[in-house]
């Protein structure tokens, strides 16, 4: 039995470019609440090498 996952193409409803991805996004509001103030250069490296360990 064959995979013919790859011919397969997504339903109409669902977007195909980036473009129609963009065009179905809302915005985000306020994120201020993200806002991280004061951080040391040590805080500041710990904080990417969490990130980057996500």
């Amino acid at each position: 039995m064959s995979d013919n996952t790859a011919n397969q193409r997504p339903a109409p409803s669902e977007p195909t470019t980036i473009a129609e991805v963009l065009r179905g996004g809302q915005p985000m509001g306020d994120l201020r609440r993200f806002v991280i103030e004061d951080l040391t250069p040590e805080e500041e490296d710990e904080f990417f090498r969490i990130l980057e360990e996500a």
